[in-house]
């Protein structure tokens, strides 16, 4: 339990932080869908897992630093925490992302499409006439 008034002084900042940081998380996630566009089905499956995550993390905060008992500054310092962030920080951390983000699927993009043409290579030069090769022997071994 949190003793005193500074330990609960301590327990809102904490609070405060972990509501940055949720956002922040979103934050990357919203970069990540704004970068690299995908369905609609993988865009429900990460917000699924954002809100698990998130879950899991203020239970983590909630436990570690209360002692699992909730109370409301708690709670108002995690909406806090992400209004701080989207108010002040977010200018800062989501440009910066999205760029990642952009150049890492130009270059994913650009690494597909090699593998893709060493695919096609290795197919139209060496599998087809390998299995032409194999027909041909099939053939004539049938016919002996």
């Amino acid at each position: 339990m949190v003793q005193g008034i500074n330990g609960e002084f301590r327990l809102f900042l904490i609070s405060i932080l972990a509501g940055a940081i949720l956002f922040l998380v979103y934050d990357i996630g919203k970069a990540f869908r704004k970068a690299i566009r995908h369905k609609t089905g993988w865009v429900a499956l990460e917000d699924l897992l954002y809100w698990i995550f998130a879950a899991f993390f203020l239970f983590y905060i909630f436990f570690a630093f209360n002692e699992g008992v909730l109370r409301i500054y708690v709670i108002l310092g995690s909406i806090s925490g992400l209004g701080l962030y989207y108010g002040l920080l977010r200018n800062l951390f989501f440009r910066p992302l999205l760029w990642f983000f952009l150049i890492l699927g130009k270059i994913l993009r650009i690494f597909w499409k090699i593998l893709h043409n060493v695919k096609k290579f290795v197919v139209k030069n060496c599998i087809l006439p390998l299995k032409k090769s194999l027909k041909t022997i099939t053939i004539v071994l049938r016919r002996y």
